[in-house]
């Protein structure tokens, strides 16, 4: 039980950092093309 709750937990942590760094590189994005309207 300890090992599978292990896996499941080490596979969260990792679509969470995927998922994070998703979110981070699309708030990114949206503020790079907001400061080419701006300057436009």
């Amino acid at each position: 039980m300890l090992a599978v709750f292990g896996i499941g937990f080490f596979e969260l942590l990792i679509l969470g950092a995927i998922a994070s760094m998703m979110l981070l590189g699309t708030a990114a994005v949206l503020i790079v093309l907001l400061g080419n309207k701006r300057r436009q």
